[in-house]
């Protein structure tokens, strides 16, 4: 992946969490995050991320130049075994991220289609 290709990806990605709504209900954030602990809801990330269910848009935003900005040597200590070229490993994190954001800012609006999803994949049967 060149370069230009991969800081262009960063932008669409970036982009996606811009035109999310600002969910800043404190009450609705904790609801949530109460009712995901109870599910143990852990989103599918590559690299690890502490909180990830009370994080907003401006730390999602931070977390993506984070991760576009980590050497090879810093994700192999986080523990990742990269099998591909960084940028396309760096690339698969924040497209995860942004998916399980946009999942969470679902959530919080009580979107009864993403708590079905999250229902679906955490619930008990």
């Amino acid at each position: 992946m060149s370069s230009q290709n991969f800081a262009e990806r960063i932008q669409e990605y970036k982009a996606t969490i811009h035109q999310l709504p600002d969910v800043n209900d404190a009450a609705r954030i904790q609801y949530t995050v109460k009712r995901l602990e109870g599910l143990h809801f852990v989103p599918t990330l590559i690299l690890p991320i502490e909180r990830f269910t009370s994080l907003s848009k401006v730390d999602i935003l931070r977390e993506i130049d984070r991760i576009a900005n980590l050497s090879e040597q810093e994700i192999h200590a986080s523990g990742v075994r990269i099998n591909q070229e960084v940028q396309e490993t760096k690339i698969e994190q924040i497209g995860l991220l942004v998916y399980h954001f946009t999942l969470l800012t679902r959530l919080r609006q009580d979107d009864p289609l993403a708590w079905d999803e999250i229902d679906e994949l955490y619930g008990d049967d």
